[in-house]
């Protein structure tokens, strides 16, 4: 090459004869092959080809022709451009930001290059979501995003998981402009309603373990019509309140009173709480009549601990390019979709 066309250029493909001017001033010049992005993307093959106006200039190693990408962002088209090559690409090597990873699905999106970039985009979303276990909503939120992008199942399922059990507020107020337009509104909603599933299984069942129903003492059957029936079944109910029972699981989670504030607290810290409980004995009777005083056991609360791990668990992303509506419910294409 001469003349301007070696100022500033990143050189990708020796013999290229396109250069891409990325991003707005400063912008970055990376010098592609035609072939190389052409057979990697229907949409390179398109804006290169011989039927458009890109394609039917002249063009060169030595006088390459300069195509605009104003929209774009220049690092990951960088990286995009340097993995269609067949390339290393330095700046995704080792701890990598998942903006980084959402930037770079974005590009090989818009790019059609998927099917091609698969197993990168793969590798470094399970490479983000296992080094860090402690990601705030809006990474988890890019994380899922990229992972729609990538179409990557095990990783979008990862990151909704975690969106529902380690992250508090309105999830709309988690997804901002920069990838909104990516998660789809039934993904949103479906993330709403197993989080409150999950607190009410907190709420209302947890409490409700050490305060089992009174039965009939003696097991007799009972001559009296329905309504009667009714009155006299409400009359021998005990009331199994215990407020030393209750005060024992509100230590646990570190509240005065029940239920917990969930503005404050996930539903991963409210599963360790629930682990952490052992055995509870109750203070007061668990029935006037029978006099039986109850111990809940460890194995009961871990039953609602499964009960929870079960209502988080994360969407399902053949669902959601199906088009379903209510991704809360289980899967019954679980297999066909993995």
């Amino acid at each position: 090459m001469a003349g301007t066309h070696t100022i500033d250029v990143t050189t990708i493909a020796r013999d290229g004869t396109v250069v891409l001017v990325v991003g707005t001033p400063p912008t970055t010049k990376l010098l592609v092959s035609t072939t190389a992005l052409s057979d990697a993307s229907e949409v390179f093959a398109a804006l290169l080809g011989p039927n458009s106006r890109n394609g039917q200039k002249q063009r060169s190693p030595e006088r390459p022709l300069e195509i605009s990408l104003a929209d774009d962002h220049a690092d990951s088209m960088a990286d995009m451009c340097r993995l269609l090559h067949g390339q290393c690409a330095p700046k995704l090597e080792g701890l990598v930001s998942v903006e980084k990873i959402y930037r770079l699905a974005v590009a090989v999106d818009k790019y059609a290059c998927v099917q091609r970039l698969r197993l990168h985009g793969q590798a470094l979303l399970l490479g983000y979501l296992e080094m860090h276990d402690r990601a705030g909503h809006t990474d988890l939120g890019r994380a899922a995003a990229a992972a729609l992008l990538f179409q990557h199942s095990r990783a979008f399922s990862n990151a909704t998981k975690r969106l529902v059990m380690e992250t508090t507020g309105c999830f709309t107020d988690f997804f901002t402009k920069d990838f909104a337009h990516v998660i789809p509104p039934a993904v949103l909603l479906s993330l709403t309603v197993k989080r409150a599933s999950a607190q009410s299984e907190i709420t209302h069942n947890l409490p409700r373990i050490g305060m089992p129903e009174c039965d009939r003492p003696d097991g007799s059957e009972s001559e009296l019509t329905d309504s009667e029936d009714m009155m006299e079944e409400d009359d021998v109910k005990c009331d199994n309140w215990d407020a030393v029972y209750v005060e024992k699981i509100c230590n646990a989670f570190g509240v005065s009173y029940w239920p917990p504030d969930f503005r404050h607290h996930t539903i991963s810290n409210a599963i360790q709480n629930i682990r952490d409980l052992g055995t509870v004995t109750r203070r007061a009777r668990t029935c006037q009549h029978t006099g039986a005083i109850k111990e809940v056991e460890l194995s009961e609360f871990l039953d609602v601990v499964r009960r929870l791990e079960k209502l988080c668990e994360g969407l399902c992303l053949g669902c959601v390019s199906e088009g379903v509506l209510d991704l809360s419910k289980p899967c019954r294409k679980r297999r066909e979709h993995a």
